[in-house]
């Protein structure tokens, strides 16, 4: 069983990533000014994460594609070895 400590920061992740999930925009949303989907509805009001070609999504998508690359190339046990 997890600490009560454990626990906590359980939750309290939990709580910030159901928070991102239900509030922050969609790839839909984030890509409406490109017609990302067929029969796509215009946005009136873009929001505050609109993507826009610049330097900035420059780095932010190297740097995630980065971290992927490494992230995905690290060792793992495999756990139901002898299950």
């Amino acid at each position: 069983m997890a600490s009560s400590a454990g626990s906590v920061v359980m939750f309290n992740w939990i709580s910030i990533l159901l928070l991102i999930v239900w509030f922050a925009p969609n790839t839909q949303q984030i890509m409406a000014a490109y017609n990302p989907a067929l029969d796509m509805r215009k946005v009136n009001k873009p929001g505050r994460l609109v993507w826009r070609p610049s330097h900035g999504w420059l780095v932010a998508s190297l740097l995630c594609s980065i971290y992927a690359t490494l992230a995905i190339s690290k060792f793992s046990k495999f756990i139901y070895f002898q299950f």
